[in-house]
């Protein structure tokens, strides 16, 4: 994937090369589990003393109890377990500047953040957005923060940059938009934003990978609840601006606007793993609007009945959510998985690792390959992947004869239309009578 720095994927290739040699999915897995945990932890670390305890409450019990966080995250559904640590640090770094104090260093940090975010996936370059918004609103903290955020974003992107560069100056042009633009087929307008608004339900990415789906109804209510919280976040804050935290509040609700707005018309194929890249925009917010209405803010009494409705709100969100991560979690217990997700696909990669000996494997399509390189450690004469050639006949040709090993298996998983053709091909090499003897 040309649009991937595959930071998360480094990182635990130096687990295995420093701490244990052997890939497992166990292993694999807490990677991802670990970065979400580091980002919700360093995010209370760094917004110490900074909000409220109420706020960091709201906050927190939003989060978890978002589906798709758990279930994206659970199953590593694309890097969005280190996209959301990043954007954790990013919201509490600008929390940080506003209620602690600026520093050249927090600006730095706060740009290096987002630099690294586009690096560790393309369509992260929505988080320009808040970065300028977080910028022209708290520049006046620091007048110089254009200058070092900009030092900042820089350095974390400089990776993708030289990359880019590489690749430009070697004639290939840049890398990383190989395949932007390509079979573009977007949601309408507003199917796109009922999706992102009922993310916390699960529905879409249990359908994806689980093969089951949410309640219909509490998925309903979870839109009209956040639509609702949404709304009287933006209308109190915007009233009450004179509050630090009203104004920090209604900035977090036009970030998470248009971070969702962005992912909609990236120039490619969006999915609920690009979706989740507003979260969690709103859930901050959210939390700072209740947080600063409290009772002990006696100034802002008259905004009570507004407090008592986002407090409602907030109940009826959470009574909504702890039935449906108690069905998802119920579902992940008994094993319930599509047909994408398989247990049958580890079976698989399992059992050539074990035939690594004496046998080479044939991945025809998309969709069996990765298992088993990783599990089987990666191994040289394992596994060939001739599908990817621009010429999938003569590849196979050419890898059949360089392997040594005495079973050839070929796989075929007709996952993924577009390459059909190409698995045709190396198909019908293996049936044809080239391959009655080896020295053919």
């Amino acid at each position: 994937m040309t649009y991937t720095g595959a930071i998360k994927s480094n990182i635990y290739g130096l687990y295995l090369r420093f701490v244990n040699p052997h890939f497992t999915l166990t292993s694999w897995r807490l990677c991802g589990i670990a970065f979400l945990a580091l980002g919700i932890f360093g995010f209370y670390q760094v917004v110490t003393n900074s909000i409220s305890t109420w706020s960091a409450v709201v906050f927190g019990m939003m989060l978890l109890t978002d589906a798709s966080v758990v279930l994206l995250n659970r199953h590593d559904m694309g890097p969005v377990s280190l996209g959301l640590c990043l954007r954790l640090l990013f919201i509490a770094l600008w929390m940080s500047v506003v209620f602690r104090g600026p520093s050249r260093r927090k600006y730095v940090l706060i740009g290096v953040v987002v630099g690294i975010s586009i690096f560790e996936k393309l369509s992260s370059a929505v988080m320009v957005v808040p970065l300028l918004i977080f910028l022209l609103a708290s520049s006046k903290y620091l007048r110089r923060s254009w200058l070092f955020s900009g030092l900042g974003f820089l350095t974390g992107i400089l990776p993708l940059l030289l990359v880019n560069a590489s690749s430009f100056l070697h004639g290939l042009g840049f890398i990383s938009l190989t395949n932007v633009g390509d079979g573009v087929e977007k949601l309408p307008l507003k199917g796109y934003f009922t999706e992102v608004l009922q993310l916390g339900q699960g529905d879409r990415a249990r359908r994806w990978i689980l093969g089951d789906m949410a309640n219909p109804l509490l998925v309903r209510f979870e839109f009209s609840i956040m639509l609702l919280l949404l709304a009287i976040a933006l209308f109190t804050a915007l009233r009450l601006r004179s509050s630090r935290e009203m104004t920090l509040a209604w900035q977090l609700l036009c970030c998470y606007v248009a971070v969702a707005s962005g992912v909609h018309v990236l120039p490619n194929v969006t999915f609920v793993h690009h979706w989740i890249i507003s979260t969690p925009f709103h859930y901050a917010a959210i939390a700072l609007a209740i947080g600063a209405m409290s009772p002990a803010e006696q100034r802002l009494s008259e905004y009570r009945i507004y407090r008592w409705i986002l407090v409602a709100c907030l109940a009826g969100l959470i009574a909504i959510r702890l039935p449906g991560m108690w069905d998802l979690e119920t579902s992940m217990a008994a094993g319930t998985t599509a047909e994408n997700w398989s247990p049958a696909l580890t079976r698989l990669a399992e059992l050539a690792a074990s035939h690594a000996s004496d046998s080479a494997f044939f991945a025809t399509d998309w969709g069996t390959g990765t298992q088993i390189y990783c599990f089987g450690d990666g191994q040289d004469d394992l596994l060939y992947e001739p599908y990817w050639s621009t010429d999938p006949e003569k590849k196979t040709l050419d890898s059949f004869k360089a392997t040594k090993k005495n079973n050839v298996y070929t796989l075929v998983r007709g996952f993924v239309p577009e390459y059909q053709q190409a698995s045709a091909s190396v198909q019908a090499v293996f049936r044809s009578r080239l391959f009655i003897g080896r020295d053919n």
